[in-house]
């Protein structure tokens, strides 16, 4: 059987009494006991009836008795008292106290009938006819009190059956409350242990998982290996070939380079005899040039009058001697910056004015090469140089015509 924790585990929260309350309450059942007793009692006596009547004869009639005074009936035991309900237990859900309920209206006590005096008559019907009055009387205040009895015990049934109902009530509600409790426990018991299946399913699922998982994680693990191993044999295995044809290449290489040694040598040596056939025209070509000059500078020097045999001697001494053009190529032509390919051997001749110690004062273009870039290239090369070196007599020959070419 459950204990009052677990019934009231889930009951709600019963409120805290007060003697204020209490004491309400026991003022308020008092004041209903006293109600109820009030109402029973009301009017349970009865005055009795007294009336006169005044009889008008035209003849002499005796005078009539005088009137007996009955005297009145017994009170009527008075009911025993209701006895104080008790309170009942607070339970939970806390009950409120029942509301007293209007206290009825008393019924009306029925008056005595009204009897009309007779005319006197002899004794022994007056006697008669008292003794009849007086148990009609008693007659009707027992029938009053048995009715009154009834009520009594009637308001005393339907109070005990309020009573019954009001027990009756509370211990539907009781069972009630103690069923409801039971439901939630249960209900409460079969979350926790669906709450514990699931959390066992999920246990499971989760080391199913796992299994799974480290499952799946050798498997990867084994074919990264796998893969790793065949990529280590394919990186091998393209190294040896990566080494292979570096050595093929190599191989090649050398090849190549002893082929284009040889093919340089070759070249070298062709160009070698062309530089030296080159060299050997240039050096008639200058011879010619030099001749001119000289005939040209003779030609102007003129030859003639008292002077002329020695007139004569001092042209051939005054010009260039046969080494000077060298002089002049060796320093103008380490100036000259030109790195295009030009077709052919186009020539470029330049007028160069120098003064007495060699210094360049102008530079000329008097025939283009047929290539811009070749006549500035050799214009620049003139400016850079400055000055022209003397020749074995110490002097510069000004103004000299030089010719220049790419190759």
């Amino acid at each position: 059987m459950d204990s009052p924790a677990d019934r009231l585990e889930f009951a709600p929260p019963r409120d805290k009494g007060s003697p204020r309350a209490f004491g309400l309450a026991l003022l308020v059942h008092v004041l209903l006991i006293a109600a109820l007793t009030w109402g029973v009692h009301w009017k349970r006596t009865d005055e009795a009836a007294s009336f006169e009547a005044e009889l008008w004869s035209g003849v002499p009639q005796p005078a009539a008795p005088q009137r007996v005074e009955t005297p009145p009936p017994a009170p009527a035991p008075e009911p025993a008292p209701v006895p104080e309900p008790t309170p009942p237990e607070p339970v939970a859900p806390p009950i409120p106290a029942p509301q007293p309920r209007p206290v009825p209206a008393p019924l009306p006590v029925a008056k005595a009938p009204v009897i009309k005096e007779t005319p006197p008559l002899p004794d022994v019907d007056i006697a008669l006819e008292k003794e009849k009055k007086r148990k009609l009387l008693q007659q009707q205040k027992q029938a009053e009190v048995l009715k009154a009895e009834k009520l009594q015990e009637k308001r005393e049934a339907e109070l005990q059956a309020r009573q019954a109902k009001e027990q009756e009530r509370k211990k539907e509600k009781e069972q009630q409350a103690r069923q409801e409790l039971a439901e939630r426990k249960a209900e409460e018991q079969a979350r926790k242990t669906e709450a514990k299946k699931q959390e066992a399913r999920q246990l499971a699922n989760e080391k199913e998982r796992e299994k799974e998982k480290e499952k799946r994680t050798a498997a990867a693990n084994a074919a990264a290996a796998a893969e790793k191993q065949k990529q280590a044999a394919a990186a091998s295995a393209a190294a040896e070939k990566q080494k292979q044809a570096a050595a093929e290449k190599q191989k090649a290489a050398a090849a190549a380079t002893a082929a284009a040694n040889a093919e340089n040598q070759k070249e070298a040596a062709a160009a070698a005899a062309a530089a030296k056939q080159k060299a050997a025209a240039a050096a008639a070509s200058e011879k010619q040039r030099q001749a001119a000059i000289q005939q040209r500078i003779m030609a102007m020097a003129g030859a003639g009058g008292s002077e002329g045999a020695a007139g004569s001697g001092a042209a051939k001494s005054s010009g260039p001697s046969a080494g000077y053009a060298g002089k002049v190529k060796a320093k103008v032509l380490p100036n000259v910056v030109f790195n295009d390919d030009v077709e052919g051997n186009p020539k470029a001749e330049v007028e160069v004015r120098t003064t007495a110690d060699g210094t360049i004062m102008s530079q000329r273009l008097i025939k283009s090469s047929g290539n811009k870039a070749w006549d500035d290239a050799v214009i620049k090369a003139i400016v850079r140089t400055g000055s022209l070196p003397r020749d074995v007599d110490g002097r510069v020959p000004t103004p000299m015509i030089i010719e220049f070419r790419p190759n």
